[in-house]
């Protein structure tokens, strides 16, 4: 099962764009939409000062790309008239993809997690939370393209808005993000990273953003942590650095560690001038107590007792990014692939990283994500 999810996640859900079917300025993948989502969702909860299951939030927002990495791409529209001719033969198509994913084999208490927060009602505010973030995300897209196609957006920005001032009823914060220039500027700051790719110097079978990619080691992280054995282990703080480290990337770009260290005292300054950078472009526009809860996660994320898995999933997926290149006829990328996996074993003891270099990997080569089709399920 983790192999199949990853494997789609790899291929179908980087080639599968946004707004598919209207005309558009700018290319945002489904990943890309889905961290966007995230980061708005966990930016509302700070505003908000509920107290919120942020865990419950990140993974049923990750776990709600499953079923339509099986099903075909139907737009937010068209499943909204769906519903409104059927909702109940809608939701059977959703069930029935999602228990596709999880009759593969996986660990169980991980089929039990996923099946549980997918159909869970009882976080009623979380669930507000992930409707608004995810409309929020939307129409910060659909502002761009309108910019030009302003006739063919006209409609589903109306739609947006709507839903969102109804929403704003209940999370007043909506009005907040919308209306304060900061925390709007912010955000759009934030959405560099979707043109940040990953391997910038390499061709690509599959091109993949870091935006993208902090989706890819988030979902890694989550698998890791299932067998996590401390019940002191922080696990949302090791989610949240695996969704915020890369942020700082969004504005300095990533430059490589044996750059870095080529002329010393080159990477002490780099760090100065990091910070100073993410100063001017970013922080300016969010509360210092903010800040100072999202720092950690961006400029010193592998610093703490709960560095450890999020590091490993960063690197797992560059692993299997490199593999699913490899996989497809890259050849450039098997030296990488063999690279990562030494500095794998070399970093990390097997039994750490046994589950996903063992069963994960082994099942990964063998899926052919185009020939997935639910006729005989």
């Amino acid at each position: 099962m983790i192999s199949t999810i990853l494997k789609n996640l790899l291929t179908k859900w980087l080639l599968t764009k946004r707004w598919n079917n209207y005309p558009k300025i700018e290319e945002v993948s489904i990943l890309d939409n889905t961290w966007f989502a995230i980061h708005i969702a966990l930016f509302i909860v700070h505003l908000e000062w509920w107290d919120l299951d942020e865990e419950y939030i990140i993974k049923k927002m990750i776990f709600s790309l499953f079923s339509t990495t099986i099903l075909s791409d139907i737009n937010t529209w068209t499943k909204n008239q769906i519903k409104k001719f059927d909702k109940e033969i809608f939701e059977k198509l959703e069930n029935k993809s999602l228990s596709y994913i999880l009759s593969f084999d996986a660990p169980e208490n991980l089929k039990k997690d996923i099946k549980n927060t997918i159909n869970d009602k009882n976080h009623k505010k979380e669930d507000l939370i992930i409707n608004a973030s995810k409309k929020i995300a939307w129409l910060f897209e659909a502002e761009v393209n309108a910019k030009i196609f302003d006739y063919i957006y006209k409609k589903p920005l109306q739609e947006i808005n709507l839903s969102l001032e109804n929403l704003s009823k209940e999370i007043s914060s909506i009005d907040e993000i919308l209306s304060n220039k900061h925390y709007y500027n912010y955000l759009e700051q934030l959405r560099r990273l979707s043109y940040c790719m990953r391997w910038n110097q390499q061709s690509r079978k599959f091109p993949i953003s870091v935006m993208s990619h902090l989706v890819i080691i988030t979902f890694i992280n989550y698998v890791l942590l299932s067998f996590e054995k401390n019940s002191s282990f922080d696990k949302v703080e090791s989610l949240k650095k695996t969704l915020y480290h890369d942020i700082p990337e969004a504005i300095t770009w990533d430059i490589i560690t044996p750059t870095k260290k080529w002329v010393p005292g080159f990477e002490e300054i780099l760090e100065k001038v990091e910070y100073a950078m993410m100063e001017d472009a970013l922080f300016c526009h969010i509360s210092n107590d903010y800040k100072q809860k999202i720092i950690p996660l961006m400029l010193d994320p592998f610093s703490n007792k709960n560095w450890k898995l999020a590091k490993m999933a960063d690197i797992l997926s560059a692993y299997f990014e490199a593999k699913i290149e490899v996989l497809y006829g890259s050849k450039n990328y098997k030296i990488i692939e063999d690279k990562i996996f030494l500095a794998l074993k070399e970093k990390y003891s097997w039994e750490d990283i046994d589950f996903m270099l063992n069963k994960v990997w082994k099942n990964f080569e063998s899926i052919y994500v185009d020939d997935i089709n639910l006729e005989d399920f």
